[in-house]
């Protein structure tokens, strides 16, 4: 029979041996196209597009998986001190990101800085000191980067402008402190100094700290009783200085606008402000926290708040006697933002007190939004030291809901909304922020963040931020451990929440988070820190055919966003910001033996030795002068002379049983010096060049981040070679004539004059540019066209080690075709027809 099936003229053995080759080929192509499925590896699912979840964010994000990180340059600079959204700088249509670094030594020990970072934020790794905007500070021990905000567009030319806080600054005093105001523009100089800015602010007196915390306002020059014509808003800059001494006593503090009018006169001593609130007290500090509140009485004009954490409350039962005050129980005032001249904040229209003694109430303010969508605009305020839930220095934000009878004094014991801290010594309330008058929680309704630095969900103060979903019936008390979500730290001692703020950072229409971690040890660099952008995942929607209104009734400042600014410095009058967790005033032991008076601000993360001078039983780290409790970074020998006149309370900030170690040792006051990387390359062509020169990257070097530092290069075409060179290199430019074939980071001469970053070619020249991502080895592009070019990179040619032209390791597809089922079937195919032919071959000779 298989004679007769296979013999020569067997028409059915052709027909079996044809369908035997047609199933050997149509297998082996069925094993090749599934090795070669996109997305399928190693026994893994397709990674085919996955249905994006409605919410915005899961319950628990690790800002070791945020979509962007945004690192401090070098060791010690403590990025992420303070961050906002700095609105739209460059006029590109999305929202920039502004990050302070107040240890930062690029231009003197401790002189600070703050970085610019254009959105969209879609790089998922930015080192600062290739930022698109570097404001270094002006003067050793300034600080600047303290507190740092957008100013709303304060000169009225269509970009955002930004101010940034230097609260050491000595220009008119010691520590009488500055704001600097700084304008957006599309081509902003890659670096600045703030000496150099548009506008600077100055403290009116020496330990003023002034620049302490800055925020933007929104003017409604108007009044119920103002002529409706005369309406007008105007956006204005918010600086607080803590330390102001008035009649009342020291460290009375204060509270300054200053409207777009007086900002464009360039030079502003505050005591020439346009408003002036003084605390209520003496000791009081206010001004250490300041925002824009929104219309939260709806009366038509916008509303200022004012914290003072070190206010001494009185007596349950009125009595204002000294003995009965609760100490340090603290404040936020609501003042109404259109005021002028000098307004003591014992006549704000409203004032909420803390509930309890040492809860330092106000030691964070901000808008809120509209959190309970009634149509009014709503506040939060952070109390850090509140034992919330008897969890000792588990901290708490309250909410406080706008109403049109909001008036008087009342305790925060009676806020609409109570968020309690998770864990004792969790500081809750550090940090607090608005989200916009939509929210990230993709409803529509505005949401809070609050920041709790010393949390340690993932590791000994590695620190986290909350957001709580804006709802019309949010529960009085609430335990942040339920909120919607929790970003928690990337490791121990981050302090992340440290700072916390919100914006449009990818331009899809959504808010986005950003959270501080000031003492992250980014790419092993000790306390270079780090702010962290997470992306909402809310969806746009097709706009129906009735659009529903945009604006909620929320809040009219703009810079509802940089009301984060403030970074909320512990008021731990112990000035020594001895970072350590509890980097609260120096209080820190028991108030008896501290009794000293200087309630200045001490914010510093607990362990950021700050600079102070401490009380002698607070513990600050040695070399440390800075003001008493001043929040200022470790041992910048800067400030120093709190403010004097406040008696720490005996439960100072960080108790002496808190088990928030103090962290690190103080670092030196001389930075240790990053590596410096190329943040792009610009090749300058003459404009009217014709013909076509092609640039090929041969070899990049680069750091252990994977970030460029060195680049080589080949060219070709008929075209003239470039006429030089220029990159980017920690914030700053630097040019080398002709085309040398290599470029290493900060290899060449400055440049310095009216070329910037987004143009850093002479005039008469076009840049032929490659992105830090861009460049890889075999990366092409030509001029004049600026066309990415297909030449492939040179390569040797391949050794022994390889298959082929395939280099070695490269077999992937080989490898999962040998893991695929199917893998087998063409074998035994080949096998069978094998077979068959030598049965057939063997019949035909046994004949």
């Amino acid at each position: 029979m298989l004679d007769s099936v296979l013999g020569p003229e067997s028409t059915r053995g052709r027909a079996l041996v044809v369908a035997i080759v047609v199933v050997l080929l149509a297998s082996t192509v069925a094993v090749g196209a599934a090795a070669l499925v996109p997305g399928q590896s190693d026994g893994d699912p397709a990674a085919g597009a996955v249905q994006e979840s409605p919410d915005a964010y899961p319950e628990t994000v690790n800002l070791s998986a945020a979509n962007a990180t945004l690192r401090g340059g070098a060791a010690n600079d403590t990025a992420g001190w303070s961050v906002a959204s700095a609105g739209d700088v460059n006029g590109d249509g999305v929202d920039d990101l502004i990050v302070g670094a107040p240890r930062n030594g690029s231009a003197g020990p401790n002189t600070g800085a703050a970085y610019i970072v254009y959105g969209p934020a879609n790089e998922s790794s930015v080192n600062l000191s290739q930022a698109d905007v570097v404001l270094r500070g002006a003067d050793n021990n300034d600080l600047a980067g303290w507190s740092v905000s957008t100013a709303g567009d304060v000169n009225d030319d269509g970009y955002a402008d930004v101010v940034v806080g230097a609260p050491y600054n000595d220009s008119t005093a010691v520590n009488a402190g500055a704001a600097y105001v700084v304008y957006g523009d599309e081509s902003m100089p890659a670096t600045m100094n703030l000496s150099e800015a548009d506008a600077v602010l100055t403290g009116a007196e020496a330990n003023a700290f002034a620049g302490y915390d800055v925020s933007a306002l929104e003017r409604t020059n108007t009044s119920d009783d103002a002529d409706d014509n005369a309406n007008a808003n105007a956006s204005a800059v918010l600086v607080g200085a803590p330390g102001v001494d008035t009649d009342d006593g020291n460290d009375t503090g204060a509270a300054y606008v200053v409207d777009g009018e007086s900002v464009a006169d360039g030079d502003v001593n505050l005591s020439d402000a346009t408003a002036t609130f003084v605390g209520e007290r003496a000791g009081s500090n206010a001004g250490w926290s300041v925002a824009p509140a929104g219309d939260v009485n709806d009366d038509g004009v916008a509303e200022v708040l004012v914290g003072a954490p070190l206010y001494n409350a009185s007596a349950a039962d009125g009595d204002d006697d000294e003995d009965e005050r609760r100490t340090f129980a603290g404040a936020a005032y609501v003042a109404n933002g259109s005021s002028e001249g000098t307004v003591s904040l014992a006549d704000a229209t409203a004032t909420f007190v803390g509930e309890s003694e040492g809860d330092r109430a106000g030691y964070a303010v901000s808008a809120a939004g509209d959190v309970n969508d009634d149509g009014y605009a709503d506040v939060v305020v952070g109390a850090p030291y509140n034992d919330s839930q008897n969890r000792t220095n588990a901290g708490a934000a309250y909410v406080v809901y706008g109403d049109d009878d909001l008036d008087g004094e009342s305790s925060l014991a009676d806020a609409d909304v109570r968020l309690a801290g998770a864990e004792a010594f969790d500081r809750a309330g550090w940090s607090v922020a608005d989200t916009g008058d939509d929210g990230v929680t993709c409803d529509g309704v505005a949401d809070v963040l609050v920041g709790a630095p010393l949390n340690d969900s993932t590791g000994t103060n590695a620190g986290a931020a909350y957001l709580v979903a804006g709802d019309e019936s949010l529960p009085s008390e609430a335990n942040l451990s339920a909120a919607s979500t929790t970003f928690v730290g990337a490791g121990a001692g981050d302090y992340a929440g440290y700072a916390v703020g919100s914006g449009d950072f990818d331009g899809d229409g959504f808010a986005d988070v950003v959270v501080g971690a000031p003492l992250n040890d980014s790419l092993n660099r000790t306390d270079a820190g780090a702010a962290y952008v997470a992306i909402s995942g809310c969806e746009a929607v097709e706009p129906t055919d009735t659009p529903t209104a945009t604006d909620t009734p929320t809040e009219t400042p703009t810079a509802t966003e940089t009301a984060t600014a403030t970074e909320t410095v512990t008021p731990t009058e112990t000035a020594t910001p001895t970072v350590t967790a509890t980097a609260t005033p120096t209080a820190t032991g028991t108030a008896d033996e501290t009794a000293t008076p200087t309630a200045t601000p001490t914010e510093a993360p607990p362990g950021a030795e700050t600079p102070t001078d401490a009380p002698n039983d607070t513990e600050t780290p040695p070399g440390t002068d800075t003001p008493d409790e001043t929040e200022a970074p470790d041992d910048t020998e800067t400030p120093t002379e709190a403010p004097p006149g406040t008696d720490t309370p005996d439960d100072g900030e960080a108790p002496d049983d808190t088990e928030t170690p103090t962290p690190t040792a103080t670092p030196t006051q001389t930075p240790e010096p990053a590596e410096e990387t190329i943040g792009f390359l610009a090749f300058c062509f003459d404009s009217d060049q014709t013909e076509r020169r092609v640039i090929i990257f041969s070899d990049i070097a680069e750091n252990d981040a994977g970030e460029p530092v060195a680049a080589e290069y080949d060219e070709g075409g008929s075209g003239p070679a470039p006429v030089s060179v220029v990159h980017q290199a920690g914030g700053a430019l630097y040019e080398v004539s002709g085309s040398p074939g290599e470029i290493e980071a900060g290899e060449g001469s400055e440049v310095t004059g009216a070329r910037s970053a987004s143009e850093p070619c002479a005039a008469g020249q076009t840049d032929l540019r490659f992105t830090a991502g861009e460049l890889d080895d075999g990366a092409a592009k030509a001029f004049p066209d600026n066309a990415d070019v297909d030449t492939p990179t040179p390569t040797a040619t391949p050794d022994d080690s390889g298959a082929g032209n395939a280099p070695a390791g490269d077999a992937t597809a080989l490898e999962t075709m040998s893991r695929s089922p199917l893998f087998p079937v063409p074998f035994f195919a080949m096998m069978g027809l094998s077979m068959v032919v030598l049965a057939s071959n063997k019949l035909r000779t046994d004949e």
